[in-house]
């Protein structure tokens, strides 16, 4: 799969549609320091097949800085381990091999290179150190930590941010647009006018964001809103669906400025698309100019999306 600016998958339930969002959602994992196996998913990091018996392998194809790399891993299920094995993982960067590993044997070329043995459940993108950042590993690692934003399940974000905690992205499993937002602007206070001044074109009778710590100690979000000539804090928790939507498509924006080559996975489209056409159509045009947009669906939006990929 090629992507351009915005891709709809489309196909019947149990397709695979979201089985393309997981795959690049374990490989993120693992770039952002996912260093082992059962650190995700409860114990099963695929989450894409019930045929746990079959092997899974994934690659990914990516330029960084000019240069052509592929990553990619093999993934089986032992049986009498009940437990998830790496079988293989490595690295290509401009036509060279950097990083092969069979089993549990590991050869990784350059200055920091060498040979060694590592448990198949430790990841080797995860794992690696070097002091060397120009390291073919090192770059990859960057990018595929940086590149992706996702954001499934928009009606289950909660608001609570924990200033002890880092959140610079969404977790799935662990939605979170008010910690997210917080923390987003907690290292950008240069972004909250260019998010305010969206959120009072869009949302109506938006004043401003209003963050107050509770009794646990964590900060919460709150709208300040103008409703019949008064004026009320509401928790953004509480805000309907559609105005989570809104919130979220701002947010979206200010990102996209800061970092363009955000990729934003929505599965089940279908949702966003519900609550709102015009909003949809907006995330698209958003993301169009400025990073890209996976979208999984049952139904196929054609004239959304540059490129259309069919399951059956």
């Amino acid at each position: 799969m090629r992507l351009a600016s915005t891709v709809v998958i489309s196909g019947d339930a149990g397709s695979g549609k979201s089985t393309v969002i997981y795959s690049i959602l374990l490989i993120q994992a693992i770039a952002r320091g996912m260093t082992r196996i059962e650190s995700y998913g409860n114990g099963d990091p695929i989450l894409i097949s019930s045929q746990q018996t079959l092997p899974c392998e994934l690659v990914v194809d990516f330029d960084c800085e000019g240069a052509a790399y592929q990553y990619g891993l093999s993934l089986s299920y032992d049986v009498f381990a009940s437990r998830w094995r790496i079988g293989g993982e490595w690295l290509r960067a401009g036509g060279m091999v950097i990083m092969t590993r069979t089993g549990s044997h590991v050869v990784i070329s350059g200055v920091d290179g060498g040979s060694y043995e590592l448990d198949q459940s430790s990841f080797v993108l995860a794992t690696f150190v070097s002091q060397d950042q120009a390291h073919p590993l090192v770059k990859a690692r960057s990018y595929l930590a940086g590149l992706f934003v996702f954001l499934p399940e928009p009606v289950l974000f909660d608001d609570g941010y924990d200033p002890r905690q880092s959140y610079p992205y969404l977790a799935p499993g662990g939605q979170n647009l008010g910690a997210w937002m917080l923390s987003f602007l907690s290292n950008r206070m240069s972004a909250y006018p260019e998010l305010s001044k969206l959120l009072v074109r869009h949302l109506p009778g938006f004043q401003r964001i209003v963050s107050r710590a509770d009794a646990t100690g964590r900060n919460r979000v709150y709208l300040m809103m103008a409703v019949e000539g008064r004026f009320h804090e509401v928790p953004l928790m509480l805000v309907s669906k559609a105005q989570k939507l809104i919130v979220l498509a701002c947010l979206m924006t200010v990102i996209g400025e800061l970092y363009p080559s955000i990729v934003c996975i929505w599965d089940d489209f279908d949702q966003l698309a519900r609550v709102s056409k015009s909003l949809a159509d907006g995330l698209c045009a958003t993301l169009a100019c400025q990073g890209q947009l996976i979208m999984t669906s049952h139904a196929n939006y054609g004239l959304m999306a540059q490129q259309n990929i069919t399951l059956p």
